[in-house]
């Protein structure tokens, strides 16, 4: 369900404050773009770049905000499954994992993920009523070793699913062959330049850095104009300042800078503002789940997308620091989930099953969260 009354982290000149404190390091640190083709592109629409850092200006951010769709239809392999993404949804859409490299189950137990394992969940999200869109690696394949296993895991992927694709990071030959499976799969060559059925989530570098992964899949994506997600998982101390509020505006100038590259490759892509930073474990330096403040932190980020840009939102939202499942997990969940939902967010993910820090996918804890 959609909470009609949105939990509202800051006040609205806060909000300006950070916008404009995002807007000073674009301008005068910059960003780095590990990619030479994104600093051509760049150049040519009148960005100052120094080496591989580029300098972005107000009125880029600006354009780019505007021409970046509120609302747009994410489509389906099977057009009955199609959804609304953004101001004009019902609802809150929920997706499948992605990032887990083991398996929890009753029998065995703990255990590295197999193919047959990230089948079983692509089965589960097909047919659960809560998930909305199906893709991405809930759990990674350890027994698939060969050099094109991204194609074997897509193809399964297309196998088993008729409902909304997440797509996969890579260079834009092996996205390009993706998208050449869409097309044989749909039987139209230009599937994918008449609708939006597949969207990707990528990783800055924190702090503020593209690599070169993160910019071919931009590259990708957004000449055929599908939905990008530029998903920021700076940790508070460690990869961004420790004061939250610091994070908030490192993690807010990382994605205006992948929303201006994306509009700049593809004008209108559909693009959602996806902040995924937290509060880390300092003695270990280790990424935590279940702190409350790394929600207060992504609370603000969504608020600067829905009360300031106008963009859809994503957040990793059923995630636990848990081994097992007991009284934290459930705590957890539950906590991480409400907080978000109350704020407003079109999209979640990380619902299903997930332990450990996203580490772990549980069959049993899958069927629990649904749920939840």
């Amino acid at each position: 369900m959609q909470i009609a009354s949105n939990f509202r982290l800051l006040k609205t000149n806060y909000l300006w404050r950070i916008h404009e404190a995002s807007l000073n390091i674009l301008a005068n640190t910059g960003i780095i773009f590990q990619s030479a083709e994104c600093l051509e592109i760049f150049k040519a629409h009148g960005a100052k770049v120094d080496g591989q850092t580029v300098f972005i200006r107000e009125e880029m951010v600006d354009k780019a905000v505007k021409s970046s769709p509120e609302t747009f239809q994410w489509g389906a392999l099977n057009c009955e499954q199609t959804i609304n993404v953004g101001k004009e949804q019902h609802g809150i859409h929920v997706s499948m994992n992605n990032g887990p490299i083991y398996i929890q189950d009753l029998d065995m137990g703990r255990r590295p993920g197999t193919m047959k394992d990230l089948i079983n969940l692509y089965k589960l999200g097909q047919q659960s009523k809560i998930c909305s869109i199906v893709g991405q690696i809930p759990v990674e394949p350890s027994d698939v070793k060969n050099p094109h296993r991204y194609l074997d895991i897509f193809q399964q992927l297309l196998h088993h699913t008729d409902k909304p694709l997440f797509g996969y990071v890579g260079s834009q030959k092996e996205i390009k062959q993706m998208f050449d499976m869409v097309k044989i799969y749909m039987g139209d060559p230009d599937c994918l330049k008449n609708r939006h059925l597949i969207g990707v989530s990528l990783n800055p570098l924190s702090p503020l850095r593209y690599d070169k992964t993160p910019c071919e899949t931009m590259l990708a994506y957004a000449k055929e104009g599908q939905p990008i997600m530029v998903l920021t998982c700076a940790m508070s101390g460690v990869t961004a300042p420790i004061d939250p509020m610091g994070t908030v505006v490192l993690q807010n100038v990382e994605i205006l800078a992948g929303l201006v590259l994306s509009q700049l490759i593809g004008e209108g892509t559909p693009f959602i503002y996806s902040p995924a930073s937290a509060i880390p474990d300092m003695r270990t330096a280790n990424y935590i789940t279940g702190s409350p403040v790394s929600n207060q932190i992504n609370i603000a980020g969504i608020q600067m997308a829905t009360e300031l840009y106008g963009l859809p939102t994503r957040c990793m939202a059923g995630v636990t620091d848990s081994k097992t499942i007991d009284c934290q997990a459930g705590f957890e969940t539950m906590q991480n989930y409400l907080m978000l939902a109350m704020s407003g967010v079109n999209v979640v993910n990380e619902c299903f099953g997930i332990l450990d820090s996203i580490m772990t996918v549980s069959y049993e804890k899958f069927i629990i969260d649904e749920e939840i």
